[in-house]
């Protein structure tokens, strides 16, 4: 990046444009946690809005939707909203419209406003290991991510753009990953109907990504042990070419 050329120690990365830039984007999520407090942004607005614009409906739904997940504001509703309103087919398509703008829009941000500062080497063993995990296999780490709902896209997509990780790896592996989850609770928006209001159906989704909690705990247990083991592989080969070199 080019403002960063030049710049060493802590004003490489912490600047007036990138502060300035920061600040911004906190302001905006303030301001969009306060609308969605208020209920601008609640299920029942967007219900009234599209019968008032029905052409121009999937287009407004899809930036307020992307917009949701950019500012890290709860955006199931929405999702269970577009499958009431479209059905589970063409809403789960609007839906994942949505979420993948949101997604590289989180991305770009991330990558604009810091850098990549996760892509540079480092002297820790396990930050290294999971860099290199993350440039061999970025799209199944994106998948396995996508296909559990209790990680927000939010914050998760920031992470990824400080990474080394390729845009178009993150935009195909989302589209392709997401989708099956986002149907899943199109379904779930049909069934449960005008419950969405009241916000009923969301108790059941609450339990679904309690599972998919314990799940990313289980996988993340699984990903450290296979760290560990790796680890003291390459101390076991490593240990012979010592004591030979010191012969």
């Amino acid at each position: 990046m080019a403002f960063l050329e030049g710049k060493t120690g802590v004003r490489r990365w912490i600047g007036p444009k990138r502060v300035i830039l920061l600040a911004l984007f906190a302001s905006l999520c303030f301001a969009a946690w306060h609308f969605w407090r208020q209920g601008l942004l609640s299920p029942a607005t967007v219900f009234v809005y599209v019968e008032t614009n029905p052409v121009l409906a999937p287009i407004i739904f899809v930036l307020l939707y992307s917009l949701c997940i950019l500012f890290v504001v709860p955006s199931l509703p929405f999702n269970l909203a577009a499958g009431f309103l479209w059905g589970p087919y063409v809403g789960s398509v609007v839906a994942l419209g949505g979420s993948v703008l949101g997604s590289v829009a989180a991305f770009v941000f991330a990558r604009t406003a810091l850098g990549q500062p996760f892509a540079r080497k480092f002297d820790n063993q396990l930050v290294s290991w999971m860099q290199k995990e993350l440039e061999e296999k970025g799209w199944g780490v994106v998948g396995f991510i996508c296909v559990n709902p209790a990680i927000p896209l939010g914050p998760q997509n920031f992470v990824f753009g400080l990474t080394s990780m390729r845009l178009w790896t993150l935009t195909w592996a989302t589209t392709v990953f997401l989708y099956p989850p986002v149907l899943a609770v199109s379904f779930l928006g049909e069934a449960t109907g005008s419950m969405i209001l009241e916000g009923e159906s969301l108790d059941i989704v609450r339990w679904a990504m309690l599972v998919s909690a314990a799940t990313v705990v289980l996988v993340g247990f699984r990903v450290l042990m296979k760290f560990y083991f790796s680890v003291r592989r390459n101390r076991r080969e490593k240990a012979p070419s010592s004591s030979k070199s010191a012969k």
